[in-house]
């Protein structure tokens, strides 16, 4: 039950003593969404992955029957800082920082590792240009540290206790910084299936994770590319959002906005080394964005990705980043004539940069009178773009 464990930090999320949820509970409950057909939208729902069954039985229990989470089969892969999520404060308080902790399921009998990831994907409480530059910088530090010294890890758990420690974020449900809870598998049946949680109560029940949509991620029936029936809808969305698509800074509703409607995003989504097409859409570089603003599409054919950004890794072996994270050119599945340059991980570094050198003192020229609000903090330029929060 260390800090960066997956018993750990659900017991956290439960926060037993302001919900009364006990932990264990909770990740049961959490386990067993599985189990049945989990209605998302109007008309949407993930499928039951019975297979789950097995999970849940060969997890070790307690005295009184309970999951123990201090053997929960689960393997820390990655601790990632995702400060790129950040707006830039530039234009106002800052929203969208993530730390995140990224897991591999374990076989029970053996230890070896099965093709299930879980990413627990905190919000970072910190939305002041001065908050930001001092959570860059305890980033940065660590690097004048050697990983897994005791100066490395007790530095790292002093940040991550920061967002992942009970009562992170007062704001939000049982105190949890948790922006959301996501899964990668094919462990449980195929084919691959990206899934997401968020933490929200149904009354009379307290807050539990439950299936949301998975977030800029339509529906399959809206995708040319896999003979989706709605196909034309999805040009249509993206032609008349154009411009922000190309910005990239679209969100996908979750209801179709035109007629005919219904939902919009998809509820559990297959991860089959997908792209996003349309007829009629009308730049395929708006059509790039669009799909490689998905989960699917960006975890497969627009970036060559085999399925996880963070590989699974056996006991003794480093977790590998895939070459979209570490540095890639990708032919345009659509147009063959154009090639997508990746550098992520780098990208990221510059806008941690970017932060850690921000000025957020006196300014100069003098501030006007009377002050304009909200006022920008005087940032440096952050022109890096990051890939929205699906990923």
């Amino acid at each position: 039950m260390g800090k960066w464990t997956f018993g750990y930090l659900m017991t956290q999320m439960a926060n037993q003593p302001v919900t009364g949820t006990n932990p264990s509970d909770f990740v049961l409950n959490w386990l067993s969404r599985w189990l049945t057909n989990q209605p998302v939208g109007a008309t949407t729902s993930a499928g039951a992955r019975p297979n789950m069954n097995a999970v849940i039985s060969a997890w070790p229990k307690l005295p009184d029957g309970r999951l123990d989470l201090a053997q929960a089969p689960f393997k820390l892969l990655a601790i990632v800082n995702r400060i790129d999520l950040a707006g830039n404060a530039s234009y106002g308080p800052v929203s969208g920082a993530e730390g995140r902790f990224v897991f591999e399921l374990l076989d029970q009998a053996s230890c070896s590792p099965r093709p299930f990831l879980a990413i627990l994907e905190y919000g970072i409480p910190r939305h002041t240009c001065s908050e930001m530059k001092s959570w860059a910088q305890q980033w940065i530090d660590l690097g004048a540290l050697m990983p897994g010294s005791l100066a490395y890890n007790n530095a790292l758990e002093a940040i991550t206790e920061q967002f992942a420690a009970a009562n992170a974020d007062l704001t939000k449900f049982n105190g949890s910084a948790i922006n959301q809870v996501r899964t990668n598998e094919i462990a449980l049946s195929i084919p691959w299936e990206l899934r997401e949680f968020n933490l929200f109560p149904l009354f009379p029940e307290t807050s539990l994770l439950r299936e949301a949509t998975v977030k800029q991620n339509p529906d399959a029936a809206f995708n040319g590319a896999k003979g989706g029936l709605r196909a034309a809808d999805l040009a249509t969305w993206i032609n008349a959002n154009l411009a922000s698509v190309l910005a990239e800074e679209h969100t996908v509703p979750s209801t179709f906005p035109f007629p005919p409607g219904g939902d919009f995003l998809g509820a559990a989504t297959s991860n089959e080394i997908d792209f996003w097409n349309a007829p009629g859409i009308a730049s395929n570089d708006a059509r790039f964005k669009f799909s490689l603003h998905t989960c699917n599409g960006c975890h497969g054919r627009e970036t060559n990705t085999n399925f996880t950004m963070i590989s699974t890794a056996p006991f003794g072996s480093d977790a590998m980043p895939a070459p979209f994270l570490t540095g890639e050119s990708v032919t345009d599945p659509v147009d063959m004539s154009v090639s997508h340059p990746f550098h992520d991980l780098d990208d990221r570094a510059g806008k941690l940069q970017g932060f850690a050198d921000a000025f957020c003192g006196p300014f100069f020229p003098p501030i006007p009178t009377p002050i304009p609000l909200p006022f920008p903090f005087p940032l440096p330029p952050i022109s890096f773009e990051p890939i929205l929060m699906s990923h």
